[in-house]
């Protein structure tokens, strides 16, 4: 099978690098298969010790290939072309990252920007810089905490770089010298007296410079609950950038969050909102500015953005992600709302088709083929140098 990346069977070839696990290996079958279709023969790079190595000195590496029926081991030459969806956390990833960029090699979405999103404090520079609506941000420290505290009432306490809602503490103040606090990580609330009470419960954390303090807005509700938007914006086959989906994520009952990880629900916006085209395209907007934003300084292939709606009906960007997920626009593909498991989490019933569910199986082909025709583009490009 070796020969099969030497004989042009595909027009162009595209690493997939990610992850050693379930989910990372069923998310690429999946999308070898799409590329398959389209002529791009999707290749997962196997995260061997040396890899790194192997990359700098243009040995030929480990791949797999999976050609629809069964999974192919590969020696071949690195694809110039990577789709990178390893986490940003994973320590592997800064060696084998640093030493392809050395290689000239192109990434979906370039290194230097997967960064920037994943720090949400160097994130807030960005979306300042580019005059964009988003939530007060600092680097923790008491002197902030209480600073913030006294004149919003209400902030977040947050890991700078984490994801799905985790290691995340709720700060309202409810009177003089009066707080109430939440963490994410069990939903228990304190009320504690005083902002060296505040301090004290926090310490237990060990939460320092890798946190940061933000801004808490004060939303619009769903029956009593909190929602926000992830729009998905991404570039296809000439290169050009347009919004794949935008869906409505709506919190658990009593929940400070939205996050789909932390038992929040997707719902389909043209089903809630009455006035979805005008939300549609003050979310397009707004996204476009983000995108812009990071596209004046770094490589952007597609990005997943968080909005919320102020209780004054103000829109604010809330975080970017580089790496947007499947699970909410898979959700609504196959919503049931008369399904008991989702009235024992007591999702808000709104009435789906099967209509609506077809034009997210739609959507979700697209989320999922974009990259690899912009890999496709990318490739193009390399090969007209």
């Amino acid at each position: 099978m070796v020969k099969l990346l030497d004989q042009g069977y595909f027009e162009n070839f595209v690493g997939f690098l990610s992850a050693k696990n379930e989910s990372a290996w069923r998310a690429y079958k999946e999308r070898a298969d799409i590329a398959r279709k389209r002529n791009v023969g999707l290749v997962q790079i196997v995260l061997q010790k040396d890899l790194d190595l192997r990359i700098a000195y243009r040995d030929k590496v480990h791949l797999r290939y999976w050609d629809g029926k069964s999974m192919y081991e590969l020696l071949g030459e690195i694809p110039q072309v990577i789709y990178d969806r390893i986490n940003i956390s994973d320590k592997r990833r800064i060696r084998i990252v640093d030493a392809m960029s050395k290689a000239g090699i192109s990434f979906v979405n370039s290194p230097e920007f997967r960064e920037m999103c994943a720090d949400k404090v160097k994130a807030y520079s960005v979306f300042v810089n580019g005059g964009i609506s988003t939530p007060e941000t600092h680097v923790f420290s008491a002197e902030c905490l209480e600073d913030l505290l006294e004149r919003k009432g209400f902030v977040f306490v947050k890991k700078r770089v984490s994801s799905q809602g985790r290691n995340q503490f709720v700060i309202r103040e409810l009177g003089k010298e009066d707080f109430l606090i939440i963490s994410s990580s069990n939903n228990q609330l304190q009320r504690l007296n005083g902002l060296h009470q505040v301090l004290n419960y926090l310490s237990k954390y060990n939460i320092g410079e890798d946190y940061l303090v933000q801004e808490g807005i004060h939303v619009d509700r769903l029956d009593g609950r909190v929602y926000d938007f992830r729009a998905v914006f991404q570039r296809g086959s000439q290169g050009h950038l347009g919004m794949t989906c935008f869906y409505v994520r709506v919190g658990a009952p009593y929940s400070e969050q939205a996050n789909i990880g932390k038992k929040g629900h997707p719902q389909d916006p043209y089903v809630v909102f009455e006035d979805y085209k005008k939300i549609k395209r003050d979310i397009n907007k707004l996204g476009i500015k983000v995108v812009n934003a990071f596209s004046k300084d770094y490589s952007v292939g597609e990005i997943g953005i968080d909005f919320v709606l102020s209780e004054d009906g103000n829109l604010v960007v809330i975080e970017a992600n580089s790496k947007p997920g499947s699970k909410g626009i898979r959700m609504l593909r196959e919503w049931n709302p008369l399904d008991k498991e989702y009235h024992n989490k007591g999702v808000i019933p709104y009435e789906y088709n099967n209509q609506i569910r077809g034009k997210w199986g739609k959507i979700l082909d697209q989320f999922l083929s974009k990259p690899i025709m912009y890999s496709k583009h990318l490739c193009k490009g390399i090969k007209n140098e």
